[in-house]
């Protein structure tokens, strides 16, 4: 075979990427682990060029728990664990690793020491997950040896990102808190950090959360809080954490504790005007509408809020433009802005209708008047349950429409204000939407009786 070993590579590459077992009941990457292993035994080689894609991404999910969990160790991390120990020269392949520790399981210190290892022998790891091992009532053995874990993370000087994710058993209540974070995580080279599911802290020890050597000194320029339930002051502390931030998101998934506010938001991210391009508000906490200054960050390329969040009717149903908006939203760098909808169970923000539509409208021949940088508005509309739209401040009246008729609609009309419409793929036809749409709208007619 003649192939020039950069065009074989991509071909071994593509051909074991993983198409049709998203997740698959073992040890897995990103691509059919059988493929990948039969291509070993083709030729040398294919040995050698086919192994580092077996080992370059080590994942342990599973809809079978007892094949998933690093913690206690199933049988197949136990065997991939006597491979590694037995083929030092394969260690190095692995750059990527997710562990989940199981929180309802009876686990002792002895079962973190195969975890600990891989720790010890991925020198080239670049992304690491770690899950669960946090949960309230997980016991002490179990939450000091995740903290460890999370502070063995120094050790890993080339990891680039670093994603710790509460329990998927205990997801409201099962993370690693905000302060804990702070004070065991210190990757030289990290370049993201992403927590999912953050506890509350103890409110004792947010005050020494950054003590002033650590203010703006992290080096991560990539900052994700995915439902985090931890109080004002320690988000703020995250946020004030690292030198410079440009990308940043949050979702506190509605939670009462976090309850903050845009204000709130924008005043902890000035501190990161000058570098910041992407940021991505979801839910908040209560509807607090359009207070988010996205014209005092002159770099700001990307915004993303939530639908609910910028609403100001307590009932989150009356959707309204407002001029002053173009002011708040239109920065000198914005060409991207996102509408994300629905969640937390709020039924009525899983719509899309003549509100929404007129709102997109007027921002972008608000954008176009002002000649700013705006090119594109992106929907981000999947709901779980048809329902049907309120017609504009008529509590008691529906519209039976297809929102996706709505926004094809609405995209060519904008186009004349040099503004591309993108949106979700609809996850209903249109039958089956206004089928759907109707049983749901006599029950909603019944209760605003």
């Amino acid at each position: 075979m003649n192939i020039p070993d950069e065009i074989l590579v991509a071909i071994l590459d593509f051909a074991t990427l993983n198409k049709n077992r998203p997740c698959p009941d073992a040890c897995h990457q990103k691509r059919d682990y059988e493929s990948a292993r039969t291509l070993t035994l083709v030729s040398k080689r294919f040995r050698r060029i086919a192994t580092p894609l077996m080992f370059e991404e080590i994942r342990f999910e599973s809809h079978r728990p007892s094949m998933r969990f690093m913690v206690p160790p199933s049988r197949a991390v136990q065997k991939l664990h006597q491979l590694l120990q037995a083929n030092p020269s394969l260690r190095p392949l692995c750059h990527t690793l997710r562990a989940e520790i199981d929180d309802t399981a009876h686990v002792v210190e002895e079962d973190f020491q195969i975890i600990n290892d891989f720790i010890s022998w991925f020198s080239n790891l670049r992304d690491l997950t770690l899950v669960g091992g946090f949960y309230s009532s997980t016991s002490d053995v179990v939450r000091d040896n995740a903290l460890a874990l999370v502070g063995r993370t120094r050790e890993l000087t080339k990891v680039k990102n670093l994603h710790v994710e509460g329990s998927m058993w205990y997801y409201e209540t099962g993370g690693i808190t905000l302060a804990e974070a702070a004070n065991h995580i210190n990757v030289s080279s990290l370049k993201g950090l992403e927590i999912t599911a953050a506890g509350l802290s103890d409110p004792s020890t947010i005050s020494d959360m950054l003590t002033p050597d650590k203010i703006r000194s992290a080096p991560f320029t990539s900052l994700k809080l995915k439902g985090c339930k931890d109080y004002p002051e320690a988000i703020a502390a995250m946020i004030h954490w690292p030198r410079e931030l440009v990308h940043f998101a949050i979702n506190t998934s509605g939670s009462f504790v976090s309850d903050m506010s845009l204000v709130q938001i924008g005043r902890c991210l000035a501190v990161h005007k000058e570098t910041l391009k992407n940021i991505y508000i979801d839910l908040l906490g209560f509807p607090h509408g359009l207070s988010f200054r996205a014209c005092d960050f002159p770099y700001l390329e990307t915004l993303r809020l939530s639908r609910t969040q910028i609403c100001e009717d307590p009932r989150n149903r009356n959707f309204e433009w407002k001029p002053e908006y173009a002011d708040l939203l239109l920065g000198p760098q914005l060409h991207t802005f996102g509408l994300v909808f629905g969640v937390m169970g709020h039924s009525l923000i899983n719509n899309w209708g003549s509100m929404e539509e007129e709102w997109i409208r007027q921002l972008a021949k608000a954008a176009s008047e002002r000649g700013s940088a705006l090119r594109a508005i992106e929907i981000n509309f999947s709901p779980v349950n048809p329902y049907p739209n309120l017609k504009q401040g008529v509590y008691s009246e529906w519209e039976y429409v297809y929102p996706w008729d709505r926004m094809d609609q609405l995209g060519a009309e904008i186009l004349q204000y040099g503004v591309t419409l993108r949106y979700t793929p609809p996850p209903w036809t249109k039958e089956e939407w206004l089928n759907k749409t109707l049983w749901h709208g006599s029950l909603c007619a019944c209760e605003d009786m």
